[in-house]
């Protein structure tokens, strides 16, 4: 565990097991809801098909719009719309108690950074500027922070979304959810080997915001002493300096981050291409209904726009190690 501090901070969650527990589930009703919705989509679609979604009343003229039957359409749209009314609730309530959870982080990671900085001998505040000090506190805090509720808000609930939708993939047929699986397998596979690098090049970057926070308290503390030696020009040659270097540690990071991404990211996309041909496919030889092939690249649509998300999750655990 000492190799593991990300993970010692995910033990955090422990002080508020009713919290994480209540987001878990309200992200798996989530998930599992735009699963049936989608499906219920699908099923609608079949009757529109059918010709039961609006008919014609026994009796009744061709073309007279008083001789049709809504009943079925208004039971469609009942269904549709309480569903993602609820869906919105659930959503709203899970973002809700993701947002607590982080703010409540945030100030238990603060304030144990805050007690070990007062427990520090005077040698490590010697060798560590203020400045440094203050990007403990603030941005590497954020980053920790963001981390951890990231890990609800991004990967639970795309590891919950690839679930549910490669096993409606499948059940409609094994290959239509097997090739999916594979796609977005290999494309992660291809991000997971760059981590080690954003790690890295966020570490330079944040030894650059250290040099950036340093320079600036010691401007503003020593501000006195500038002025009265007319050091103003040097000072803000220095900090100046200090930005630029902060920058192009940043700009480094983004552009590695930005060459990376798009490979993986076209290799998952190839699952949503898969599931229109191969779904095309099933239609003509009656294996699978117009409807079917509708639901079916909706939670394609879902699934890949969740798991090219994906790169930007591990940049954020990158920054957070």
């Amino acid at each position: 565990m000492k190799k593991s501090p990300l993970l010692r901070c995910l033990a955090i969650y422990g002080t508020m097991p009713g919290y994480f527990l209540l987001t878990c589930l309200l992200f798996i009703l989530a998930n599992a809801g735009m699963a049936l919705h989608m499906w219920l989509v699908g099923r609608a679609m079949n009757d529109v098909q059918a010709g039961h979604f609006v008919s014609v009343l026994p009796g009744a003229a061709l073309g007279d719009p008083l001789g049709l039957d809504y009943s079925r359409a208004w039971w469609w749209v009942g269904v549709l719309g309480g569903l993602a009314f609820l869906r919105g609730v659930i959503q709203y309530a899970a973002g809700m108690v993701s947002l607590y959870i982080g703010q409540e982080l945030l100030y238990i990671i603060r304030e144990r950074i805050l007690v070990q900085v007062q427990n520090l001998d005077l040698a490590y505040h010697t060798r560590h500027g203020v400045g440094e000090l203050v990007t403990r506190t603030t941005r590497d805090a954020d980053k920790v922070r963001d981390a951890l509720v990231n890990f609800w808000r991004n990967a639970f609930d795309t590891a919950l979304i690839g679930i549910v939708s490669i096993a409606l993939l499948s059940w409609y047929s094994p290959l239509l959810g097997l090739v999916p699986l594979i796609c977005i397998a290999t494309g992660v596979g291809l991000l997971l080997p760059q981590m080690d690098r954003l790690v890295l090049l966020d570490s330079a970057v944040g030894t650059a915001y250290d040099a950036v926070n340093q320079d600036l308290a010691e401007g503003v503390h020593g501000v006195r002493v500038i002025k009265a030696f007319g050091l103003e020009e040097a000072r803000i040659s220095s900090f100046g300096g200090q930005v630029s270097a902060f920058a192009d540690e940043a700009r480094a990071a983004l552009v590695f981050a930005s060459q990376r991404v798009p490979l993986p990211q076209l290799v998952i996309a190839l699952s949503q291409v898969w599931v229109l041909v191969y779904g095309a496919h099933l239609v003509g030889m009656g294996r699978l209904s117009i409807g079917e092939l509708l639901s079916a690249l909706l939670v394609a649509n879902s699934m890949v726009l969740r798991t090219e998300g994906v790169g930007q999750i591990m940049r954020v655990f990158a920054d957070a190690r």
